[in-house]
């Protein structure tokens, strides 16, 4: 009976240590990553924004785009000191160019955007 425990104890022994071996180098290889080009068409997350703001572009639900950033302006409709058509012109588009032409870089004009951010770049 000793014979058989002295020799296979260590052939076990290596088979074993060989199977770990193989399990460890295994896990640490990593997967090959697959890239992928990017179909002719596909819209940017810039486009996916103005799509997204187009979508609220009357007086129940007034978004609009400012320096890159989403604001709802629906609250300020009856608010605004410049009447509501000047809010209801930028429902629903970027309308950076509007706000500057009429705030320029006020800062308590842009400050005051803060309270109707929806979403920031």
């Amino acid at each position: 009976m000793k014979k058989f425990w002295t020799k296979w104890i260590p052939l076990g022994r290596i088979v074993l240590s060989a199977f770990g071996l193989l399990f460890l180098v295994g896990c640490t290889q990593q997967a090959p990553v697959e890239t992928q080009e990017v179909p002719q068409g596909k819209i940017s997350a810039e486009q996916d924004v103005l799509s997204l703001v187009a979508s609220h572009a009357d007086a129940t639900s007034c978004w609009t785009v400012i320096s890159g950033n989403v604001y709802d302006l629906t609250s300020w409709i009856g608010k605004h000191p410049g009447g509501d058509k000047a809010i209801l012109a930028s429902c629903g588009i970027d309308a950076t160019e509007m706000f500057d032409e009429k705030h320029g870089m006020d800062p308590k004009k842009r400050e005051g955007l803060k309270s109707f951010e929806v979403m920031v770049k």
